[in-house]
C-alpha cells in the first residue's frame, strides 16, 4: 500500500516555527486547494528539521507551493472524554511555485526534497 499525497495551494497564514522538547525544528502551516468546482479545502502541513529552516525563511501566507508527502493522522481524548482525530501532511517535499496561479502548469521556482540541505533552494 502506498501513503502518498501531492497537493498544489496556497498558504493561508505564516507557518508556525517551533523546537520540539528533543531539539527538532518543525514547521506548521495550511494550504487551500481548490478544485475545479472552485470548492476550497484546507489541509494542514507538517515539515521537519532542514525543510522546517527553508520553510521559515521562505515561505510566508499567500505563497503557492507544491507540497508532496504522506497523510498522518494525530487521535486524542476530550478532557470531556471525546475521541477526536485530525489529519496532517507530513511534507518530503516543497516547491514553491510562480506566482500566478497555481492551478497553471507552470514549472516550479524552486524544489526542496527532505534530504537536501539549504543549497536546494535557488
Amino acid at each position: 500500500m502506498f501513503n502518498r499525497v501531492t497537493l498544489i495551494g496556497n498558504l493561508g497564514r505564516d507557518p508556525e516555527i517551533r523546537t520540539t522538547q528533543s531539539g527538532m525544528k518543525l514547521a506548521k502551516f495550511s494550504i487551500a486547494v481548490t478544485d475545479s468546482k472552485d470548492e476550497t479545502e484546507w489541509f494542514n502541513i507538517v515539515a521537519f528539521n532542514k525543510s522546517a529552516d527553508i520553510v521559515e525563511r521562505f515561505l510566508k501566507k499567500g505563497n503557492a507551493v507544491l507540497v508532496e508527502g504522506s497523510f498522518k493522522s494525530n487521535t486524542w481524548t476530550t478532557k470531556e472524554g471525546m475521541k477526536r482525530t485530525d489529519w496532517e501532511v507530513k511534507a518530503n517535499n516543497i516547491r514553491l511555485m510562480p506566482k500566478s496561479s497555481p492551478a497553471k502548469s507552470s514549472p516550479p521556482l524552486e524544489t526542496l526534497n527532505s534530504d537536501d540541505d539549504l543549497g536546494g533552494w535557488i
